[in-house]
């Protein structure tokens, strides 16, 4: 009985249910990506990418060419006194309603990203309609020119930034991570760097980094590569060794990845130990080693070891000791732990997380040695036994 009654409530609930406030497809302009960039007046200029869909008409379901579709517009800018009051300036001059439902990127231009930016990142907050997993980036120069540069792969700009966020390592950066990294007691946070390497080319070449809202300064090279190991970021990426005596070269493709963080105080000095531990893949062994040897592949995973080691060590260098800004959580773990000491250096912990003494574990453990244990086309008297 009780059965029969849940299923006639469920029939009514779906026949009740409506649709008055249904926005019809061919009255909404969707927004792939925006770009922020300050003018020289001081305001703020908005650059969106307005993807406008069709309906699909009969015909089109058939087949025809006269079906529904999307159609990439050019790049809309338009200038307000806040991000606000720009979107309501540019909804202004579309004949559709902005719809930021499927907005996948900001980008921050880099002389914007140099003021206090979380006036703007406010908006994203409060905004029902906008997705705290949209892509925050920093760009060189105008984020309009990035916007409006063509891509000899995808559609836009906007798609090609997408995809290399996607299979990029610094994939996992949203605007979530980033409001609440921002509105952490450390107020810093990480965000992908984008550079224009040719005329058609965007490159995620590193990170920049945010204090108090303000771009600060960036990290790129083995100073980016040991901030993604801080931040838990560093899956599929390639650690390249020198063979035993320095002979060729081995490369270790990164499956499975994952970083701790321990601290500990004793005797009033701050501790924090860092621990990783991947799982690998040999991708490549120019090294002419017999891969099917443990002490072999024991000696390449403690090599592994040493150079995720060495790169921790320089993006500390960087972002622990020079800019003395804290983008890897040292200070929430502290506070979870030792909420008492941590009252006392809660308003100069700047200053404190650059005394704090890092300890580094790294495991690297080898799993697969691929298709080959030897490297092939060497004669096996030259393949390295031992």
């Amino acid at each position: 009985m009780l059965g029969k009654r849940l299923v006639i409530i469920g029939v009514v609930a779906a026949l009740l249910t409506g649709c008055w406030d249904q926005t019809e497809v061919d009255e909404i302009a969707i927004i792939r990506a925006l770009g922020l960039d300050q003018t020289e007046e001081g305001l703020l200029q908005l650059s969106v990418q307005v993807v406008t869909p069709t309906p699909m008409t009969g015909e089109g379901m058939e087949g025809s060419q006269q079906g529904g579709g999307i159609r990439e517009d050019t790049v809309r800018t338009v200038t307000g006194i806040t991000l606000a009051d720009a979107i309501a300036n540019l909804q202004q001059q579309l004949p559709r309603k902005v719809f930021w439902g499927q907005t996948d990127i900001l980008l921050l231009g880099e002389e914007l990203a140099r003021k206090d930016i979380r006036d703007h990142l406010d908006f994203f907050s409060r905004e029902a309609d906008t997705r705290l997993g949209m892509k925050p980036l920093v760009c060189k120069g105008k984020a309009r020119e990035i916007l409006e540069m063509k891509s000899d792969l995808e559609t836009t700009s906007a798609a090609a930034l997408q995809k290399e966020a996607q299979f990029s390592r610094k994939r996992n950066i949203t605007m979530n991570n980033v409001l609440q990294s921002m509105g952490s007691e450390a107020e810093a946070a990480a965000m992908p760097l984008v550079e224009k390497v040719g005329p058609n080319t965007l490159e995620l070449s590193g990170y920049a980094i945010f204090k108090q809202g303000r771009l600060i300064g960036t990290a790129q090279s083995d100073e980016a590569k040991g901030i993604e190991w801080l931040l838990d970021q560093a899956l599929h990426s390639i650690v390249t060794v020198n063979g035993p005596g320095g002979k060729g070269k081995v490369s270790l493709d990164i499956l499975k990845s994952q970083t701790e963080m321990e601290p500990r105080i004793e005797n009033g000095r701050w501790y924090m130990r860092v621990k990783v531990g991947t799982e690998d893949d040999v991708v490549q062994n120019g090294a002419g080693l017999d891969l099917s040897n443990p002490r072999l592949t024991h000696e390449i995973s403690q090599r592994a070891e040493n150079v995720v080691k060495g790169e921790i060590r320089q993006a500390l260098r960087l972002v622990q000791k020079e800019m003395q800004t804290d983008i890897f959580g040292f200070g929430e773990a502290f506070r979870r732990k030792y909420p008492r000491e941590w009252a006392d250096v809660r308003t100069q912990w700047d200053k404190k997380f650059a005394q704090v003494d890092v300890e580094i574990d790294a495991m690297v453990k080898v799993e697969r040695t691929g298709l080959n244990t030897s490297q092939p086309g060497l004669p096996k008297r030259k393949v390295i036994q031992e």
